[in-house]
């Protein structure tokens, strides 16, 4: 884990992993979307700031952290957005994403997507209980562990993937369908994707 990390708590599910957990606790610095500081609190984590349009915080919360809360009532963008935007203001560029999965599936599918447009402006991860995802601006080498189910996601469909050191290798293949880059794995101790447009997303399962 690198020093100095910022994290972003998200209003999904939080980690049951206790790792998890212990990561969000070690960052220097954590944003909290609106109504994820219901699960903070019961972790006994405080976050430095609670940011969003605080429609999901109780009142005894708001009154607890009431020197902690930013709200920002824009529905133009979500809470996620509003987060990672107030991390771009402090300068933070290495950034990570916790509880952005989980209960309602059309909130988990936007915010992974986001990861899109986030990493066109700082170094974005996502965490959940069951892997990471990463997203790639450039070809590159991915540390992984051997046998570990690996999936890929491009940005444009006419974006020519190629693979080394994956089971079912990719020779500058165009993922038109979401799924065709999915259940993969790793057969090394790291992998590289090679491509020509746009960005990657890569999901690394635990």
């Amino acid at each position: 884990m690198k020093k100095d990390r910022v994290c972003i708590i998200a209003n999904g599910e939080f980690p049951t992993k206790d790792y998890l957990v212990e990561q969000i606790k070690d960052c220097k610095y954590i944003v909290c979307c609106d109504g994820a500081i219901e699960a903070l609190d019961n972790h006994n984590i405080t976050p430095n700031i609670i940011i969003g349009d605080l429609d999901s915080i109780s009142i005894e919360l708001k009154e607890k952290y009431q020197s902690r809360i930013k709200q920002i009532s824009c529905q133009e963008t979500n809470d996620l957005t509003k987060a990672f935007n107030h991390c771009l203001e402090k300068s933070f560029t290495e950034i990570e994403i916790y509880a952005a999965t989980g209960k309602r599936e059309d909130h988990c599918l936007a915010n992974i997507s986001l990861l899109y447009d986030y990493n066109s402006k700082a170094n974005v991860s996502m965490y959940t209980d069951y892997g990471k995802f990463i997203c790639l601006t450039k070809s590159s080498s991915i540390e992984c562990k051997q046998k570990q189910s690996i999936s890929i996601f491009a940005e444009y469909t006419d974006n020519e993937i190629s693979s080394k050191n994956l089971k079912y290798p990719l020779n500058q293949l165009m993922l038109k369908q979401m799924w065709q880059g999915s259940l993969n794995t790793c057969i090394s101790d790291n992998f590289t994707l090679e491509f020509t447009k746009g960005k990657v997303l890569v999901y690394l399962a635990n």
